[in-house]
């Protein structure tokens, strides 16, 4: 990941991706949900955490709209990808990324020392919860 130029919105959608892998993954309750992340959940995630007036994050508040650009971006860009072709509508088909969370760390951290990353994105990265 370490040679991408991704947008603010972007790297946020691809931080909310990460988080759910991470979270769904390493709970065991939900082992076989971290193979089920689609579109709806990504924004869902985001929408939360830009909507939370306890953080900075309303300043990366975007529309529906922009976000589902930059996630058919993402799609263009190789970055994440359906898992099958199907009938149903794209922002529900499940979600196959071509990175770990610790490549995400990586990249936040470094783009954070850069100064190209605000340090909130690396805070929305480690939590641990899904709301």
């Amino acid at each position: 990941m370490d040679h991408l130029d991704l947008s603010l919105l972007e790297l946020l959608l691809v931080v909310e991706i990460s988080r759910l892998q991470k979270i769904l993954y390493t709970n065991m309750n939900f082992i076989e949900e971290s193979n089920q992340i689609n579109y709806e959940m990504v924004y869902d995630e985001y929408n939360n955490f830009v909507s939370n007036d306890n953080n900075n994050a309303k300043l990366y508040r975007y529309s529906k709209e922009n976000c589902w650009k930059s996630f058919e971006s993402l799609l263009q860009q190789g970055i994440i990808y359906l898992k099958e072709s199907s009938t149903t509508p794209i922002q529900y088909q499940r979600i196959q990324y071509v990175f770990s969370p610790d490549q995400v760390e990586e990249y936040l951290n470094l783009s954070i020392k850069e100064n190209r990353t605000p340090k909130i994105f690396l805070s929305r990265f480690e939590m641990e919860e899904v709301k």
